[in-house]
């Protein structure tokens, strides 16, 4: 009998866009919460709840360290207030003393400036914190004087604000009852640590600040993002550039890409290159060239199963310990866990790893943003106090040692049995914090590969073929569920095959055993709990019979 060996199962990740007969005998026609690198397929990122949000329905979470060492964490919620979560779990409202929540929603943007913390959102003036300033701080409305130039009016608002080379920058601005898309406007220098910008005055030749408008854009600036001594603008259909070159001009602008974005927060810098989750596309640049990512692997895929009017739900962010590029985004796939409901954040994320450059997806229980976050955890996570089993927290104490790390971090909004919550996103195997695995949060691991034809075993089309026993090649840890195989078959290319019974692999077993011809073959691989497994080739014993 021949036997077709089926090896480095990590290498080509997920090819959904493809017709599956034409796909290389070891891409995957779908695959979700698991991850392709270093030549195998592996669980993929588990999240574990950090916990339950109290104050209000998450829209942008950021976190930092103040200069005396303290980890803090704010989230924004969807009516604009800005809280604060100290280590112990407890909440408080650190908006400014008087403000109105409003329902109305909104972008928000945040960044760092010489030690200043500035929260915007577009239906309001930009608000600040210090660094320096103690935990319990509420925020402040920058100064604001309706009078003259000198500082912001009260009735101007941005959709986005970013520092660059010392200043703050607006971008898609409005003056009162004028709105200008296309408007860039930046601060004079902030010369001194914990100083905010001491005019906007662009009127006032002693100023360096100043404003333009990219009359010439194609489309409202939605988002702008730094990559090395630039910002990059971006509209819907176009990517502009924002140099900064020094002198009286201060800065120069200029049209770099015919590529755009879908939303405000929907790029991310990793090692000089910035990920963009376009309109059409996903795409990358250097900032000289630019190169689709999905096109003819999972754009189609993306697109034509996407809600493109949640657009405004949908981010990217990075996770640095797995080297991932996550796209977040609405889906309508037949594949989610999460059922896509209208203003309840995300259900499915995109997947890129930097490293192996390949594809897969995760299903998302319902979130809405994510960052880069301190988590004070593991201070008295020992053999003594931990409760629950290996399965529910994996890794090692010795990865409990520090106290604080910073983690990817998501939150959610409430729906079913997924509470509104944060939540870390990493490797079962590589514990950053010491709580345990969310059932409700995670989804199983799930592979697919339809329009098996055994081209490369010279087979014909016409030609049946059953699969007599599978080979697999793979590990999983003492405590982890088996994986579970099941074949399908079908005569005809385009239709759905008829699938067999399931066969199971765990530590006892070496092969399965079927008895399913077709000119077709199909399969599918899943896998139940968090506990790591991996799987890094196939052996698959067909009969090649006659035609029919």
């Amino acid at each position: 009998m021949p036997m077709l060996p089926l090896r480095e199962l990590g290498k080509y990740g997920v090819i959904a866009d493809m017709d599956p007969y034409d796909l290389p005998p070891a891409a995957f026609s779908f695959a979700k919460n698991v991850r392709f690198e270093d030549g195998k397929i592996s669980r993929g990122g588990v999240f574990r709840k950090v916990d339950d949000l109290d104050t209000g329905n998450p829209a942008h979470i950021l976190g930092y360290t103040n200069t005396i060492d303290t980890a803090l964490l704010y989230y924004v919620t969807d009516t604009g207030r800005v809280i604060e979560r100290k280590a112990d779990g407890s909440e408080a409202d650190r908006s400014p003393p008087g403000y109105i929540p409003g329902s109305a929603k909104f972008p928000v943007t945040s960044c760092v400036l010489n030690g200043v913390l500035y929260i915007n959102k577009a239906d309001r003036v930009p608000w600040y914190v210090s660094r320096a300033a103690t935990y319990g701080t509420a925020l402040a409305v920058i100064p604001t004087n309706d009078l003259t130039q000198a500082q912001w009016h009260t009735d101007w608002r941005t959709r986005v604000l970013r520092s660059m080379n010392g200043m703050l920058v607006a971008f898609n601005v409005t003056k009162g009852a004028t709105a200008a898309p296309n408007m860039v406007k930046w601060s004079d220098f902030v010369t001194e640590p914990y100083q905010i910008p001491p005019n906007w005055d662009y009127t006032n030749p002693e100023s360096s600040s100043g404003e333009n408008t990219l009359a010439e854009m194609d489309g409202d600036i939605l988002e702008a993002y730094p990559l090395r001594n630039r910002i990059y603008i971006f509209s819907e259909a176009e990517t502009w550039f924002m140099e900064s070159v020094g002198g009286i001009d201060i800065f120069r602008f200029d049209r770099a890409f015919d590529r755009g974005i879908i939303n405000t927060g929907c790029v991310e810098e990793v090692s000089g290159i910035q990920y963009v989750f376009g309109h059409n596309d996903i795409w990358m640049h250097d900032g000289t060239s630019d190169e689709s990512l999905a096109s003819g692997r999972v754009r189609r895929f993306i697109y034509d199963s996407m809600r493109r009017g949640e657009s405004s739900s949908f981010f990217v962010t990075y996770n640095k310990r797995l080297n991932e590029v996550i796209f977040c985004y609405v889906s309508d796939d037949q594949y989610v866990k999460f059922p896509a409901i209208a203003g309840k954040g995300c259900n499915r994320a995109a997947i890129f790893n930097t490293e192996s450059k390949v594809w897969y997806f995760a299903d998302l229980p319902y979130v809405t943003c994510a960052a880069q976050v301190p988590v004070t955890y593991g201070s008295s996570l020992t053999f003594a106090t931990v409760s629950g089993s290996y399965a529910s927290f994996g890794g090692s104490f010795s990865q409990l040692e520090l106290n604080t790390r910073t983690n990817l971090t998501f939150a959610s909004m409430a729906q079913g049995d997924v509470s509104r919550a944060i939540r870390t996103y990493e490797s079962f195997r590589e514990v950053e914090a010491g709580f345990p695995m969310d059932d409700a949060a995670n989804g199983p691991a799930y592979l697919e590969r339809l329009g098996i034809d055994l081209d490369e075993m010279g087979a014909e089309l016409r030609g049946y073929k059953c699969v007599s026993s599978v080979y697999p090649q793979g590990r999983l840890d003492s405590d982890a569920e088996p994986l579970r195989f099941t074949f399908g078959v079908t005569d005809h290319s385009a239709v759905e095959p008829e699938w067999g019974e399931e066969q199971t692999y765990d530590r006892t077993y070496y092969k399965l055993d079927y008895n399913l011809a077709g000119r077709f073959l199909a399969l599918k691989m899943e896998h139940d709990g968090f506990v790591p497994f991996s799987l890094s080739a196939l052996d698959l014993d067909v009969i090649l019979l006659g035609a029919f």
